[in-house]
């Protein structure tokens, strides 16, 4: 069947694509480097996809922040932290780290790494564990997810960092959350807490966007017109084109990605099982024209998407048809980042025997 088919079919792609004067797409395992390591994960890429940054876990499970380059390979944090995000510039890492007490309670931290110094840049929180979300392209802003722990509920906050913030720079209200914003940092998108300040449903969660400075609030409408619930996640780099997930109706029902810009209002993208299906949209490109992510497909199964416009296409199969030599056993579960030139991407992988591991895949043209 079919290894040799596709060997085949790969191989006159991959000559075909040189004589077209471009490199084919290529796909590879990110592994382990030595040192006793026992896991790894990678978490974004920079800009120019050059830069990726993750996490690697020593033999007690502790996270120690990376950067990966292919001329350079691991850069391992002096500081044990876990790196959630990096700048588009791919100079700063921002993650997370917990400091436990006797008593089993526990202060968190957001930090910074940059060049060869880690620093705390928001914390000591009292048991809240915060995580970056998103950088801006120098990585001197950064909007972070806090999660509270009480003792009988937990509960979401947002925070925007700045290294010289403003003087008017506005926090998110308590109850609501950023997770991304553009390359110069001028608009943010995430989750409104249920409020009246758009109109419509008061109970309902909604996604927004928003200037830096709490100016030119805006909810994003569902496409029908009707008050839905859900949360805006990512936003492209030209700040352009806002990404999410909607559910309209009754909120037992899966969340539909979609993609919002000026010119176009709200319209939801394709899954390739439909729209009862659960898709979660997790990278976006610089103008917003290309997104990753993954949908599920059965119990603790998914399949790594990429959308060019609004319908869906598999990632395995994009990168075939550009010449990736992808063995048969392969499948590509999740799509977890993309560079901002929609070239690089990063996600998560297994062979139909059980082996799982994290890769880069970098396309032929977007």
């Amino acid at each position: 069947m079919t290894l040799r088919r596709f060997v085949l079919s790969s191989t006159l792609t991959s000559l075909l694509a040189s004589i077209a004067g471009a490199a084919p797409a290529t796909f590879a395992e990110l592994e382990l480097p030595a040192g006793g390591w026992s896991d790894l994960e990678a978490v974004a890429v920079s800009g120019d996809g050059r830069v990726l940054a993750g996490n690697l876990f020593d033999a007690a499970n502790t996270p120690h922040a990376f950067r990966w380059t292919r001329t350079s390979g691991f850069q391992i944090a002096p500081v044990p932290f876990r790196a959630s995000t990096i700048s588009r510039d791919g100079a700063s890492v921002l993650g997370s780290r917990e400091v436990s007490d006797t008593s089993g309670s526990f202060s968190g931290f957001a930090v910074r790494w940059s060049g060869s110094q880690v620093t705390d840049i928001l914390g000591p929180s009292a048991n809240t564990t915060w995580s970056p979300t998103a950088s801006n392209a120098d990585g001197t802003i950064a909007t972070l997810t806090g999660l509270v722990v009480g003792p009988n509920t937990t509960t979401r906050v947002g925070h925007i960092w700045a290294a010289n913030p403003p003087a008017n720079l506005v926090q998110p209200a308590p109850g609501w959350t950023v997770y991304d914003l553009a390359d110069d940092a001028s608009v943010l998108v995430g989750q409104s807490a249920p409020s009246p300040i758009f109109g419509g449903d008061a109970n309902l969660h909604r996604p927004y966007q928003r200037h830096l400075l709490g100016t030119a609030m805006m909810d994003i409408p569902a496409p029908s017109g009707v008050d839905a619930e859900g949360e805006a996640t990512l936003i492209s780099g030209d700040g352009s084109t806002i990404v999410g997930r909607l559910t309209e109706g009754n909120s037992l029902e899966p969340k539909r990605p979609f993609l919002w810009t000026q010119a176009g209002g709200t319209q939801f993208l394709s899954s390739a099982l439909g729209e009862d299906a659960s898709v979660i949209p997790r990278g976006i490109s610089y103008r917003g024209d290309i997104l990753v992510g993954d949908e599920q497909i059965g119990p603790n199964t998914s399949i790594a998407l990429l959308w060019r416009g609004f319908g869906a296409e598999e990632l395995i199969g994009v990168l075939r048809q550009q010449g990736a030599e992808i063995s048969d056993p392969t499948e590509i579960d999740r799509a977890w980042a993309i560079s901002a030139d929609g070239l690089t991407i990063i996600g998560q992988a297994h062979l139909n025997f059980g082996h799982r591991f994290w890769f880069i895949a970098t396309l032929a043209t977007p």
